[in-house]
């Protein structure tokens, strides 16, 4: 299964560089925000504060930083923090290995990089982040 990579846009460059495309990056995430009928003008705030920070804290760093790396941050548990920071959600993960999105979410199915015994996660952005073992 080969899937284009939705890691998301670069925020921070390797080597925690900003460079004009980062800030472009960065402007269009913060439009994106401010336009996003979904949070209150406080949670705007707040979040735009918060991104203006950590794109600061991965440049001092010299830490990379992607748009998924970021919304991963505010994941409610560890299971969606990874696949946030992977570029997926429940659903698609749960479709690609073909298996319930109960199953996806249940702690009791993972093992550090395997899911249910039988997947191995990788981090090869360019594809699907999961191997049949």
């Amino acid at each position: 299964m080969y899937r284009k990579s939705k890691r998301g846009r670069t925020l921070v460059g390797k080597g925690g560089r900003i460079t004009s495309n980062s800030k472009k990056n960065v402007d269009a995430l913060i439009q994106k925000i401010k336009d996003n009928q979904d949070y209150s003008d406080a949670e705007k705030v707040t979040l735009i504060n918060e991104l203006k920070y950590t794109v600061e804290y991965y440049h001092q760093q010299n830490k990379k930083l992607t748009t998924s790396g970021f919304f991963a941050k505010f994941a409610e548990d560890k299971i969606n923090r990874f696949l946030a920071n992977a570029g997926y959600s429940a659903e698609e993960l749960a479709a690609e290995a073909g298996v319930e999105v109960e199953d996806v979410l249940n702690e009791a199915n993972w093992s550090g990089d395997y899911f249910m015994g039988v997947w191995k996660i990788n981090f090869n952005y360019t594809g699907s982040i999961i191997t049949h073992i």
